[in-house]
């Protein structure tokens, strides 16, 4: 779940000026324009928040297990432990 979240908060700013600069309009059908938009953007953002959702959760899994991150979630698990 936190691989989630991180990849959310990471996107989401990086999808901003994307969408405030728009996109350049090319005269085209309707059933064109959504074949593509749903090629490129749909198809783009499922793939990328998959890809880029396991990505993290795998360097995730390698932070947790050096010997930093493990001292400090134990000592973490200590404190809110005492609460």
């Amino acid at each position: 779940m936190l691989a989630t979240l991180v990849f959310n908060a990471l996107m989401i700013p990086m999808l901003i000026p994307l969408a405030l600069r728009g996109v350049s309009f090319r005269p085209q059908s309707a059933v064109d324009l959504l074949r593509r938009n749903l090629l490129i953007y749909g198809g783009g953002g499922l793939v990328s928040a998959f890809v880029g959702i396991k990505l993290l959760y795998l360097l995730l899994g390698y932070l947790e297990g050096l010997p930093v991150f493990v001292a400090a979630g134990a000592g973490l698990a200590h404190l809110l432990g005492a609460l």
